[in-house]
């Protein structure tokens, strides 16, 4: 099953964005330590915690080059 979903875009000024969605998951997605609500989606940034079951990642975002 897909847990949760991290989508990238550019927003109106050309910057990466990065945007969470838990795909109606069992053990929940959590973002600093809060769980989001069911097709709640979140933009995260660069060293944002964010959680998926028993891992905790890091997103460490890329130059926008």
């Amino acid at each position: 099953a897909n847990h949760c979903t991290i989508t990238v875009s550019r927003d109106k000024k050309g910057q990466l964005r990065y945007t969470l969605k838990d795909n109606n998951s069992n053990t929940g997605t959590f973002v600093d330590n809060v769980e989001l609500s069911p097709k709640e989606r979140r933009i995260i940034d660069d060293g944002t915690l964010f959680t998926i079951g028993a891992t905790s990642i890091i997103l460490r975002a890329t130059d926008n080059e």
